[in-house]
């Protein structure tokens, strides 16, 4: 049942409306959508947001709100339209209010958006490319999935409520490769067993929710490595995430790919991300490690004198993670 409240957009709604793959597929079989260009698979929203980042190619945003009326003609549009019909395909993200995440002061969010260059070298898409080969998909039965990164010793580093423990890390599976090709086909990539007997480190006390397992075979040899930076984040700092969000194909989110907020233990970012990206790496712009994704919403800003709450994405600062395994003698 819809609730009588607007949606925050039209995301939202046909996630509401459509939350399955075959409800989504249906839908946009009937609008006249190419429905063999797109995926349907995942968590409702980010599989939403993948949908109509291809249906905009073939029908207006104007369109598409006419035939979801068509289709859904008894829901309360007279609640509805004033948002939905307010928005376009460019104002899909759930939009907040920017004191939600920005900080305190305007000074900080234009220091954060116009004090920095948004020019790259060419050479930045392809250290990024050479890094998602070490990005795989964490496959746990009875979890809907998470993401993960190798580095050296054959090591995964993930989210601890991705692997809690060594049951789990025995039963999960660890997918790299899978990601759309050029040709918009889909590589199913390679999927490997774990072996927590070997290294199994965990934590989840304080937010340091973190995981570090074997890897069965030889990974590193064929798909690389992942550098943890031995720098502390700092705010302001350009960040990408490379996740599986929703289980989907491999993907990158680089649009406000800021740092809001970081100490020792706990980096804050504005990049995109969903369920399915738990324990993806967070990298800066010679994409080192600098963070393992742990969570979205709100978030406290430890050393900050207010309590005020901020509605950002956070991980676990590396830092943490690196000096743990150097006492190990897992890295020197």
């Amino acid at each position: 049942m819809m609730k009588e409240s607007p949606p925050p957009n039209v995301v939202q709604l046909l996630s509401d409306l459509y939350p399955s793959g075959q409800d989504a597929r249906s839908f946009v079989l009937n609008i006249g959508g190419r429905a063999d260009l797109m995926v349907f698979e995942g968590a409702s929203s980010p599989m939403w947001h993948g949908i109509l980042r291809e249906l905009r190619r073939s029908i207006t945003y104007e369109q598409l709100v006419d035939r979801l009326k068509e289709e859904e003609p008894d829901l309360p549009w007279e609640h509805y339209d004033q948002v939905i019909l307010s928005q376009r395909y460019s104002e899909e993200l759930y939009v907040l209010r920017g004191d939600l995440w920005r900080g305190d002061t305007q000074v900080e969010l234009e220091s954060c958006l116009t004090n920095h260059s948004q020019l790259l070298p060419v050479s930045y898409l392809e250290g990024g490319v050479a890094a998602s080969r070490s990005v795989a998909k964490v496959s746990v039965p009875g979890f809907e999935c998470g993401s993960g990164f190798l580095i050296d010793g054959n090591l995964l580093v993930t989210s601890n409520h991705v692997l809690p423990d060594k049951r789990n890390a025995r039963q999960a599976r660890a997918i790299f490769g899978y990601e759309s090709r050029p040709d918009g086909s889909i590589s199913e990539g390679v999927s490997f067993e774990l072996d927590p007997n070997s290294t199994f480190l965990t934590v989840k006390e304080n937010k340091q929710d973190w995981t570090v397992t074997s890897v069965k075979g030889n990974p590193c040899e064929q798909w690389g490595t992942l550098s943890l930076t031995s720098e502390l984040a700092k705010s302001g700092a350009r960040v990408a995430v490379i996740q599986h969000p929703g289980g989907l194909p491999k993907c990158i989110a680089l649009a406000n790919g800021r740092v809001v907020y970081a100490d020792s233990t706990d980096v804050q970012y504005l990049c995109e991300t969903s369920g399915g990206s738990s324990g993806a790496p967070v990298l800066n712009d010679r994409w080192e490690v600098v963070g393992i994704h742990r969570d979205g919403g709100f978030q406290i800003q430890t050393l900050a004198k207010s309590r005020r709450r901020y509605f950002r994405n956070a991980g676990v600062a590396i830092g943490v993670v690196r000096q743990r395994l150097i006492d190990e003698g897992l890295m020197s």
